[in-house]
């Protein structure tokens, strides 16, 4: 049993869960004194990735050993491991500035493409996303293209992390979970 908003809920009767906590912050934990709060987020993010891995019900996305939110890469380990699965991907000139969040790499780009499992691939950019997502382990996953010129497209970043904000986010995931 869990409770959700003060009402108890079997563990069996959840049907998805949007995984968006990459990780669990001891500055977070203001209810715990501040000599406890880092044990006490060590704690719970050990009980989260058990939780979150022994659910049955799709979960999107599942804990890995980075993250409680899967595979969060930073943007050049998107660009990494699309370059290896032959994904083309557009040249980047990356500051450290980018590596502080993957939607700053992406900022300037067209209208991201968003895969969540379970979807069919109808274009290039929605093929090569599905091909990355498989590829991480991960059920959710936003990527930004550019044209490359000659009918095709270049990767230029991607995310893990479910934008909640986006109303395209949140109904590609609503569909997958079949709500």
């Amino acid at each position: 049993m869990v409770t959700v908003a003060g009402a108890a809920l079997s563990v069996a009767a959840i049907r998805g869960v949007v995984n968006a906590l990459p990780a669990v912050i001891p500055e977070s934990l203001d209810l715990y004194d501040a000599t406890e709060r880092e044990y006490q987020a060590a704690e719970l993010h050990a009980w989260l990735s058990y939780f979150l891995s022994a659910l049955t019900c799709t979960v999107v996305n599942r804990p890995s050993a980075l993250s409680l939110a899967g595979p969060v890469l930073n943007p050049l380990g998107w660009l990494h491991l699309a370059r290896a699965a032959g994904i083309p991907v557009a040249a980047r000139v990356v500051s450290s500035d980018d590596l502080a969040t993957a939607r700053s790499v992406a900022a300037d780009r067209t209208e991201p493409v968003i895969w969540v499992s379970g979807m069919e691939a109808r274009t290039a950019a929605q093929e090569h996303t599905a091909t990355l997502a498989r590829r991480s382990g991960v059920a959710y996953l936003e990527a930004w293209f550019e044209d490359d010129g000659a009918g095709g497209v270049r990767l230029t970043g991607a995310s893990s992390l479910p934008d909640l904000a986006s109303q395209r986010s949140r109904r590609a995931i609503v569909a997958a979970l079949g709500l």
